[in-house]
């Protein structure tokens, strides 16, 4: 999902992958290479979860952490208040609420989404990420790849 999204790219970073917006050309602040966090990615502790924080409006992080079990104010105290938050995805089930957080996430940059595909598009896209995603993981493990590894 976010691999897919208008201007992010990810970089390896703190243990994970650093997902972030590309500022636009000529953008005050610095070159592309900073862009600005959508969220942060990383293994659990035992890898059988994937943990991504990210920022939502405050509100709905609350609403989120109340609804959802896996999501969870950001450990982090001075993020929390902001709208950050950290989901523990296990199931393939909590893609589909996470990839409606991060877009939400995303759009708060100011980048505006692209026109979504139709229904039944959408639906197989995110079928056929999900898998995608599941069998590179897959593969980074069992070759021994840890977050570790990166530093």
């Amino acid at each position: 999902v976010l691999n897919g999204m208008d201007r992010v790219f990810s970089t390896p970073q703190w243990g994970g992958r650093a997902y972030k917006v590309a500022r636009p050309d000529g953008a005050q602040g610095g070159s592309n290479a900073k862009g600005k966090i959508v969220a942060f990615m990383a293994f659990d502790g035992d890898g059988k979860a994937v943990q991504v924080s990210f920022k939502i409006p405050p509100a709905d992080a609350r609403d989120a952490c109340e609804r959802y079990g896996w999501i969870e104010p950001h450990s982090f105290g001075t993020l929390a208040p902001s709208g950050w938050v950290t989901a523990t995805v296990s199931t393939k089930r909590q893609v589909g609420t996470l990839s409606r957080f991060l877009k939400q996430s995303h759009a708060m940059h100011g980048v505006r989404a692209a026109a979504p595909p139709g229904p039944a598009a959408a639906s197989r896209s995110a079928d056929l990420d999900a898998g995608h995603i599941d069998r590179v993981m897959d593969k980074v493990r069992d070759d021994g790849w840890s977050p570790q590894s990166d530093w």
